[in-house]
């Protein structure tokens, strides 16, 4: 059984593997932020749901 010294309580991860993780998501968090950064006001969605009511044909 794990020692519950060794596990970071902000982040439930083994104390000697905060640093790696929190290195890992760097990259996905420049990506998120340059998604952000897209402006997407005047584009039109690729998918519209539109659901049909009973007896509609398409």
């Amino acid at each position: 059984m794990q020692d519950e010294r060794m596990i970071d309580p902000e982040t439930l991860i083994r104390a000697d593997r905060v640093a790696e993780v929190r290195t890992a998501y760097t990259a996905i968090a420049e990506q998120i932020a340059a998604l952000r950064r897209l402006d997407l006001g005047e584009t039109h969605p690729a998918i519209v749901f539109r659901p049909l009511r009973r007896g509609e044909n398409a």
